[in-house]
């Protein structure tokens, strides 16, 4: 395998999804994938995982929530496999705001808090510390969908802090954490209210189910992809780290 090429595509594909390409960019993705199939040797095993994460998010661009549901589980089964796969975060988080959009968010929760989980341990490395917002976002957004709103809230707040430290006030992440706190914080008093109008938001009781729905949180998961342009990095393998914000359906 060329590894030089399959970066390269990498970054193509990545930028193309940032321009607003996500086909352009599958096909790109779908090309370096491909071009891993010829070796199992480890560099080249941490490479295909970095593709996988990153075709699993075009995919979810255009809608096909299952191909790329397949495509972070493929990256997992891989991250556990290889030595120099040493953060399998960036996988469970793109796997929670995909299982998110699928709508199963007791499995998306429990993601969420695996990826919060491992960044945690690891708080000591700066390496990963740009990650912990997303996990505290994606963690919350689940939360509040379970009608958890004192925990998501907490989780957000969590959150803000960690993104002003690593990111400043007024990056993209830090704004849309500020705004899911307002989104729980209102849902919290309409759960409170028992006499709210009845388009607020408020657990249902569904006829064949005694627990609530979910509610909609007016927030959503946060994806995280990898251009692949730096050597020395893992699983994300550095480069501009690029985090969007994913529109809820």
């Amino acid at each position: 395998m060329e590894e030089g090429i399959v970066r390269k595509l990498n970054v193509h594909g990545m930028q193309q999804l940032q321009d607003g390409d996500p086909r352009g960019a599958k096909k790109t993705l779908s090309c370096a994938l491909k071009l891993t199939d010829d070796s199992d040797a480890e560099p080249s095993l941490r490479v295909r995982a970095v593709t996988l994460n990153n075709l699993a998010c075009a995919h979810e661009s255009t809608g096909a929530l299952h191909d790329a549901r397949r495509c972070l589980y493929r990256a997992l089964a891989i991250e556990s496999e290889c030595h120099q796969c040493e953060n399998p975060a960036g996988t469970w988080l793109n796997l929670s705001a995909v299982l998110s959009r699928l709508g199963m968010h007791e499995r998306a929760l429990l993601e969420a808090e695996r990826a919060l989980a491992w960044l945690q341990q690891h708080a000591e490395s700066d390496q990963w510390a740009h990650m912990l917002p997303v996990a505290f976002q994606n963690l919350g957004v689940e939360l509040e969908y379970l009608g958890r709103f004192q925990e998501a809230l907490r989780a957000f707040a969590h959150g803000s802090i960690a993104a002003i430290q690593t990111m400043g006030p007024d990056h993209p992440v830090t704004s849309a954490l500020e705004q899911s706190s307002r989104s729980a914080t209102q849902s919290l008093k309409a759960a409170a209210n028992p006499n709210r109008p009845r388009s607020a938001a408020r657990p249902v009781r569904h006829p064949s189910n005694p627990r609530p729905r979910p509610s909609r949180p007016s927030s959503a998961c946060l994806l995280y992809t990898s251009d692949a342009a730096d050597e020395e990095d893992s699983v994300d393998l550095g480069g501009r780290r690029i985090i969007k914000k994913k529109k809820r359906c």
